[in-house]
């Protein structure tokens, strides 16, 4: 009697499970499997192969959710990590200013100032607010056009120029590479 109330304790919510996603026509699932194999187990008498069985597999959906939720959690913080300041550097001397005061124009002369000479045009081509950026936030997005009236510039010089811009631009304003 002992096994058949703590199979009933142990299995219930396995099972409730099992049955709602077959009633939705998920096929069987992992719960359903689990159920099979316990009572399964008690009806070929090994009694205490079901008993772990069921005990594990509970113990490892605790465990997982535990997880998950240490996840969330982590994540969120993340989320709520922001530079509420930008460091905006004019010739020798550097002003703390508040992120939403950054201006547009502001970026595109200190592109300038890094790019040097090479550097023919930038242009703003996108500016978003929105969704997956912070409340304070904007991603803006540049095109630059590089050109040396002499010669052709190679690959490797416009990368490394280009690398350099977004380095200053990182390090000046705390800004971010968008994803591709």
């Amino acid at each position: 009697m002992f096994y058949i109330v703590s199979y009933g304790l142990l299995l219930y919510r396995t099972t409730i499970n099992a049955v709602k996603l077959l009633v939705k026509g998920n096929g069987i699932n992992e719960n359903a499997l689990i159920t099979i194999s316990c009572l399964g187990a008690l009806l070929l008498g090994d009694v205490m192969e079901g008993m772990m069985v069921i005990t594990l597999y509970t113990i490892g959906k605790i465990l997982e959710e535990k997880a998950i939720n240490n996840s969330r959690k982590s994540i969120k913080e993340l989320l709520d990590i922001k530079e509420p300041y930008a460091y905006k550097k004019e010739k020798n001397k550097i002003d703390k200013v508040k992120v939403e005061d950054v201006l547009v124009g502001d970026i595109i002369e200190t592109i300038k100032r890094a790019a040097g000479k090479l550097v023919e045009e930038v242009k703003v081509f996108d500016i978003y607010e929105g969704e997956n950026v912070g409340a304070d936030e904007k991603s803006v997005a540049f095109k630059l056009k590089f050109s040396d009236p002499c010669r052709t510039l190679t690959d490797d010089e416009v990368m490394t120029i280009f690398n350099k811009v977004i380095d200053k631009v990182v390090a000046t304003y705390k800004a971010q590479l968008r994803d591709k």
